[in-house]
């Protein structure tokens, strides 16, 4: 059975961000990368695997670049979803988003 791809509030929050500032940067811009992290989004969906195994913190994380641009998408494995935490940009340091985890995993 193929695990669905949920996003928390803090990773919805960070697509938002993400999606404004670009458009504030290039009319058009924003909506781009929407479109690239929803098509990656269900990719992920569809070929799990694809997402690589990451260990951040002692923790087990799955990460899957947008590649057009230059953020990723963190998830951890939940019984029966992915849980995605985070939407960074791959420069960033991960600590911005590393203690949603453990908030995210009590819902």
């Amino acid at each position: 059975m193929r695990k669905p791809w949920r996003l928390d509030a803090g990773a919805r929050r960070d697509v938002t961000e993400a999606a404004n500032w670009h458009e504030a940067k290039e009319p058009g811009l924003g909506m781009a990368f929407t479109d690239v992290f929803e098509g990656r989004l269900e990719a992920a969906e569809e070929s799990p695997g694809m997402a690589t195994q990451v260990i951040v913190g002692g923790e087990a994380y799955r990460r899957v670049p947008l590649r057009a641009f230059k953020y990723s998408i963190w998830a951890i494995e939940l019984e029966s979803v992915y849980l995605v935490l985070a939407v960074s940009h791959q420069r960033r340091d991960n600590a911005h988003w590393l203690g949603r985890d453990k908030r995210s995993r009590k819902g």
